[in-house]
């Protein structure tokens, strides 16, 4: 599961970086917003790909984890809540532009996050996607007005699921002398420390996690030209 979490975290931080305006604020406030919104981004998005039925959650890259699986990790009472709130998020069909716009909301929610720099920014950045967000509402479903509404009011939702969430992680960091995390999560968050008090250290964790990536898409390529290679010598 670790992987596959490390995974979306970079699709995350990459999803932000592509945002209108996002990467013009403070770096202090970059993190800030990364660090609170990625579980209810990474909830909206793991949405799609619950089944409550059989009880299983299917990662973007193909790996299904039961839910005894993720009780393990994330307690019976969170997982409840993650299941029941895919099963309702998934009624409203978004299209991929949509979801892309209602998450860059969500990241730009700067209501929960403690100790902005310069929140005025944040706000116009939000208020930005929000317009956008409506606009593509009344294009892709002008006869569903109270869509947008819904929308928004499902952030209240997701918050609080993000606070029980919060609860789960206060068990990892009393026992995290028993457990061994990424240090990444440990940084995202700050599991050997106060709640959103260090940045440097996540800085540090999501520069070697794009460096990954950057190895990893330089390997890739490289098979594709090997292969090329091989494939004109025949």
């Amino acid at each position: 599961m670790n992987e596959a979490l490390f995974e979306d975290l970079g699709r995350f931080i990459e999803f932000s970086k592509r945002i209108p305006g996002f990467i013009t604020i403070s770096h202090k406030d970059q993190i800030l917003a990364v660090k609170t919104a990625f579980f209810e981004v990474w909830l909206v998005w793991i949405s799609r790909t619950m089944n409550s039925k059989t009880g299983t959650l299917t990662f973007s890259h193909g790996i299904t984890f039961s839910r005894e699986q993720l009780s393990i990790v994330y307690g019976l009472v969170l997982v409840k809540q993650m299941f029941e709130f895919g099963d309702n998020f998934r009624t409203y069909k978004l299209s991929e532009c949509l979801l892309g716009l209602y998450c860059a909301v969500l990241l730009l929610t700067q209501d929960n996050i403690p100790k902005l720099e310069k929140p005025h920014k944040m706000l116009i950045l939000r208020e930005r996607v929000m317009y956008a967000l409506k606009l593509q509402l009344s294009t892709e479903r002008p006869e569903e007005s109270e869509l947008f509404h819904s929308l928004l009011v499902k952030r209240e939702l997701l918050r609080s699921i993000a606070v029980r969430h919060q609860m789960a992680l206060d068990w990892y960091r009393v026992h995290l002398d028993l457990i061994r995390l990424p240090q990444i999560f440990v940084d995202l968050y700050d599991l050997d420390g106060p709640k959103l008090a260090s940045r440097s250290s996540f800085t540090d964790s999501v520069a070697s996690l794009e460096a990954d990536q950057t190895i990893k898409e330089n390997v890739v390529g490289k098979r594709d030209v090997d292969s090329t290679s091989e494939d004109d010598s025949d």
